[in-house]
């Protein structure tokens, strides 16, 4: 047994746990108090917060940390230490300078919350080795820190053995995910050791493992500069629609994540290259590319059947209308003053029909309304543009104060229009005037497209909140906080509402009530919707890394 020094203060002889709950009483432990703005928790004895990262900033405190995690785990060796980021990392290295200090080195990791999108742009900081993987934290309480570590190693084929804790809430979801996952836990402390209880009734969230995968897909080389939407997948019955930044257009059996063919579009412009989101009808899908090219393909065979060169880049996903044998795109070129337009192609030629030039670039996707053949898109010049769909005749211009880059939609039921800015207003416009009916401010911008559900929309802003406005009252009903920067736009799925988020969190809201629980982790950021085969039950995530999950609920 590892002998611990014992520290000494002015009354009494203490052990190192002792001192250590002493410091973490006296640093760590905060009340609410009135003016006092913490996130407290509800507890039998009033409110209150454990911040034990003021501890891990302790030198004493955590040092004496490092000291009981090797009384724990000395006779457990070889093991390497790892954790999330912010909190694991002063206890990783100071675990592993103890460790050194004691003859026993070992191996040091962290996992990060988001990809680092500048320099090695890793998850994993540090080398994972064959050694079984201890965790280490400041607290357990629903499982939520620990699933995202627990996720990111999973891709890499690595499990957790073991996780450390400074405290330990006690909570059965606590308890279930790790008997889920096959986990063992050691914590220094349970609540009670330090004066704090949580309240009975008190809930608790956690990433709860609601599904299970059935496959995953990777292309390569993805680019992680941009965190943005990109180019989000489509679904026919069998197989799976997307490109990637490579400039590979992809089509995947839905069933097994094969591939069923792939098609190389044009070379990339600085690590863009489709963003585009592919559209389906009658056996083509159709897609635009940063090579400058709009492509129709065979759903089947992946032959090209056509391509519009009449661009340098694209970045906009098409709107399709079958009735009038169009498809509506944004563009952009090389040409100062006149660097975007929206274009219509005809469906069957590929042979451009109108388009209409705007000084800045279009990224911003049209959206088209069938009944009265109206087409609406965003651009960078800070414009909501509508159009006559069949002729290209502009019918209105808002002027906005920001660059709008996401398709807008059409409320048919009031007959207006609502789209997200980047001057981080929801817009809504009466669409037979162009006039504002009235907006919402968000703290940061929306790069999203609305959803409509009876009376009310579902708006998702980077600021990590879904706005519920109400569209008949013309009010706010409700904003929701989501764990991440929200990029992707909401789905309606079997009567819930599902968004992922930069966090690689899955949430779904009711929206009747807009409670919210978050139901999947992944490893990468969530820039765009999820897409969902009523026939075979089968969930696709895609995120930012060109990758997609599949997923089945259990």
């Amino acid at each position: 047994m590892l002998q611990l020094k014992k520290f000494r203060n002015k009354k009494v002889n203490q052990t190192p746990r002792q001192r250590l709950l002493e410091i973490i009483k006296q640093k760590s432990v905060i009340r609410s108090s009135k003016g006092n703005k913490i996130t407290t928790v509800k507890g039998g004895n009033g409110l209150w917060l454990l911040d034990l990262r003021v501890t891990f900033m302790d030198s004493e405190g955590l040092d004496l940390i490092a000291q009981l995690f090797w009384q724990k785990f000395a006779d457990q060796l070889p093991f390497q230490v790892g954790g999330l980021e912010a909190g694991s990392v002063p206890l990783v290295a100071a675990i592993i300078l103890e460790g050194r200090r004691r003859g026993m080195p070992i191996n040091g990791f962290f996992v990060r919350k988001e990809r680092k999108h500048t320099g090695r742009q890793h998850l994993i900081e540090g080398q994972l080795t064959p050694e079984p993987i201890v965790i280490v934290d400041d607290l357990m309480n629903s499982g939520g820190t620990l699933d995202k570590v627990v996720v990111a190693l999973a891709d890499e084929k690595r499990q957790v053995r073991d996780v450390f804790v400074v405290t330990n809430f006690g909570t059965t979801r606590g308890r279930d995910y790790l008997a889920e996952h096959g986990i063992s836990m050691t914590s220094l402390f349970r609540l009670r050791e330090l004066g704090l209880a949580r309240s009975t009734n008190q809930r608790t969230t956690r990433s709860r493992v609601l599904f299970q995968r059935a496959w995953s897909f990777q292309a390569a080389d993805p680019n992680y500069f941009y965190i943005v939407p990109k180019s989000a997948p489509v679904l026919d019955n069998t197989s799976l629609y997307f490109g990637s930044d490579t400039g590979i257009f992809w089509a995947l059996d839905q069933r097994t994540g094969q591939p069923r063919w792939q098609f190389r579009a044009g070379k990339d412009i600085l690590g863009k290259n489709i963003f585009s989101s592919p559209a389906l009808h009658r056996g083509r899908v159709y897609f635009g590319s940063y090579d400058g090219n709009t492509y129709c393909l065979n759903t089947k065979t992946g032959k090209e059947i056509w391509r519009n060169t009449d661009a340098d880049w694209i970045g906009s996903s098409p709107a399709l209308a079958p009735d009038l044998g169009l498809l509506f795109i944004g563009r952009e070129h090389s040409i100062r003053g006149r660097r975007g337009s929206v274009a219509a192609i005809d469906l069957q030629t590929g042979e451009t029909v109108w388009d209409y030039t705007v000084r800045d670039y279009v990224h911003g996707s049209p959206a088209y309304e069938p009944q009265q053949q109206l087409v609406a898109c965003g651009t960078n010049s800070s414009e909501m543009l509508l159009f006559s769909a069949k002729t290209g005749r502009l019918r209105w211009c808002y002027r906005t104060n920001g660059a709008v880059k996401y398709a807008p939609v059409f409320d048919t039921k009031r007959n207006q229009l609502i789209f997200g800015c980047h001057d981080g207003y929801i817009y809504v416009l009466d669409v037979k005037t162009g006039k504002e009916v009235w907006k919402v401010k968000t703290e940061n911008i929306i790069y999203s497209t609305p959803l409509i559900y009876k009376n009310k929309a579902f708006v998702s802003s980077t600021d990590k909140h879904v706005y519920v406005l109400d569209l008949a009252k013309q009010k706010v009903l409700d904003v929701i906080h989501i764990n991440g920067k929200l990029f992707a736009s909401p789905r309606l799925i079997e009567g819930q509402i599902y968004i992922g988020s930069t966090s690689g969190i899955i949430h779904t809201i009711d929206p009747q009530t807009h409670a919210s629980a978050p139901c999947l982790q992944v490893s990468e950021r969530i820039t765009n919707p999820i897409s969902y085969n009523t026939k075979n039950k089968f969930f696709f995530v895609p995120t930012y890394a060109n990758q997609i999950i599949a997923c089945k609920k259990k």
